[in-house]
C-alpha cells in the first residue's frame, strides 16, 4: 500500500474530500511522509515514526502494521441524519473513483455507527408520534363527549404541530432525533391545555346557553393558568438555545415556538371555533348529567 501509484491516489483522494463543503480536515499517511518517499523508503520511515513517542499513535490511526491496510480519518462538523447520509455517498463515490475496483473501500468509525442509530431512531420517533396522534384523537372524543368542542379541540392540537413545520422549513432546521422528540413532547403539552381549557367550557356549558360568557369566565381562571405554565415552558427551552451544540439549540428553538403556538391555538383558536359552532346551533339547556341520581 505504499508503492507509488497507491499513495499517488491516496493523495488524491484526500485533496477531494478536503474540497467537500462539510469537510472540517482530512489526515492520511501520506501527510506524514516527506514528498517522493514510497516503497521501502516510505516503510521505513513509518517504522522509525513509531518507535517515537509523538508520532506512533498517529502512524498507527493511519496505515496497519502490516502495511495493507490504510485509513483516512475525516472530520466533519454537525451535519444532522439526512446530510451525514448524503455527505457519506460524497465520500464512497470519490473513493470509488480514485482507487477503483482493485482495491476494497469502506466507510467506518463511531460517527457512522452513530449516524446510523440516530436515522433508525428518528424513523422511530416519527411513527411513534403518529401512533400518538391516534391515540390522542379518541381520548379527546371520550373526555368532551360534545362534537363542538371536539372539533374545535382536534383544531387546536393540530396546528401547534403544523407550526414548527413551517417553522422550520422556512429556518432551514433539519428534522433531528430532537426536534422529532420535541413534536411529541408538545403533542401532549398542548392536548393537557386544551383539555383543561375544553372541560371547563363544557361544565360552563351546562350552567347557562352564553358561548361568549363561557369564553371570558374560563379565560379568567384556566386561562391564566395556562398562560404561566406555557411562557415558563417556552422559557425554559429558550435557555438552550446558546448552546454550542446545534442539535440542542434547534431543539430548544422549535420547542419554544411549538408552546408559543400551542398557546395561541388554545387560547384564541379553540375558543372562537367554540363560539362559532355554538352560535351556528345553539345547545338546547339541559341539567348537567353530573347532577343526575
Amino acid at each position: 500500500m505504499l508503492d507509488a501509484d497507491t499513495v499517488a491516489r491516496l493523495t488524491g483522494l484526500t485533496h477531494a474530500l478536503r474540497a467537500l463543503p462539510q469537510t472540517q480536515s482530512v489526515s492520511s499517511v501520506a501527510d506524514l511522509l516527506p514528498r517522493n518517499v514510497v516503497g521501502g523508503e516510505a516503510a521505513l520511515a513509518l517504522n522509525a515514526m513509531r518507535n517515537t513517542a509523538e508520532l506512533q499513535y498517529r502512524v498507527r490511526e493511519r496505515i496497519s502494521p502490516s502495511g495493507d491496510r490504510l485509513a483516512i480519518l475525516v472530520r466533519t462538523g454537525d451535519l444532522g441524519t439526512r446530510r451525514a447520509a448524503e455527505y457519506r455517498d460524497a465520500v464512497a463515490k470519490l473513493s470509488t473513483e480514485h482507487f477503483g475496483p482493485d482495491y476494497e473501500t469502506e466507510i467506518v468509525g463511531q460517527w457512522w455507527m452513530a449516524q446510523q442509530g440516530m436515522r433508525l431512531v428518528l424513523g422511530d420517533m416519527l411513527r411513534s408520534l403518529a401512533t400518538a396522534l391516534l391515540v390522542v384523537i379518541p381520548i379527546l372524543w371520550f373526555a368532551l363527549s360534545q362534537w363542538r368542542l371536539f372539533i374545535a379541540a382536534l383544531v387546536a392540537n393540530l396546528v401547534p404541530l403544523m407550526l414548527p413545520l413551517a417553522f422550520m422549513a422556512a429556518t432551514g432546521i433539519r428534522v433531528r432525533i430532537g426536534t422529532a422528540v420535541v413534536l411529541a413532547i408538545a403533542l401532549g403539552i398542548a392536548v393537557d391545555n386544551t383539555l383543561h381549557i375544553a372541560a371547563r367550557l363544557r361544565a360552563l356549558s351546562y350552567e347557562h346557553s352564553d358561548s361568549s360568557a363561557h369564553v371570558s369566565i374560563m379565560m379568567e381562571g384556566t386561562g391564566r393558568a395556562v398562560i404561566y405554565t406555557t411562557i415558563a415552558l417556552i422559557a425554559g427551552f429558550l435557555s438552550m438555545i446558546t448552546n454550542q451544540l446545534l442539535a440542542i439549540r434547534d431543539m430548544g428553538l422549535v420547542a419554544a415556538v411549538t408552546f408559543f403556538g400551542a398557546l395561541l391555538a388554545d387560547l384564541l383558536l379553540l375558543p372562537a371555533i367554540y363560539v362559532l359552532l355554538m352560535r351556528s346551533r345553539p345547545l338546547i339547556a339541559r341539567a348537567d348529567p353530573r347532577a343526575l341520581g
